[in-house]
């Protein structure tokens, strides 16, 4: 985009270009810029939305306290880009349920939680998903990790992805 020119003084710049810039002096900000000014617009998620797709898990059918995995996996030729992972859980009469979503990165033998924990007793329901996309390499696993459990209210999981050749 084509700016002010040399002589043309500025009455107003977009949010967080001067502190984005670094442009203050002395606290205020300047008057002129250089003739031009260009933008880049980071394209690679619109790339990636071609390619989405969904992945539904088998139901954790009797989830235990800790890690719980589905059967979502990256494949060991695979990267992929999570748009989304989420958890849904519906307790029936006496049961209830304590989880969060969250991911073995990389044939590693830990979970990590991707979400906050959410609750839910008999006749509620409840969805947690991850909080941003995320990157899961080869090996990668997904699952829920259930912090109180009653009776065996079943989960079921799912995850939008874009599946990249390694």
């Amino acid at each position: 985009m084509t700016g002010p020119g040399p002589t043309d003084n500025l009455t107003k710049f977009p949010k967080g270009l001067i502190s984005a810039l670094g442009l203050r002096d002395f606290g205020s900000a300047p008057h002129t810029l250089a003739n031009s000014l260009i933008g880049t617009i980071e394209s690679l998620q619109l790339y990636l939305l071609n390619d989405r797709e969904q992945i539904s898990a088998n139901a954790i059918a009797a989830p235990v306290v800790g890690s719980n995995v589905c059967s979502i996996a990256v494949p060991p030729s695979e990267l992929w880009y999570v748009w989304n992972f989420a958890a849904a859980c519906d307790p029936g009469a006496g049961a209830a349920i304590d989880m969060c979503v969250a991911t073995g990165y990389d044939v590693s033998n830990q979970f990590f939680p991707i979400s906050p924990y959410g609750a839910a007793a008999a006749t509620q329901a409840v969805r947690v998903a991850s909080i941003a996309p995320f990157w899961a390499g080869p090996g990668g696993v997904f699952g829920v990790h259930v912090r109180s459990v009653t009776l065996a209210p079943a989960i079921n999981c799912n995850a939008f992805i874009t599946r990249l050749r390694t």
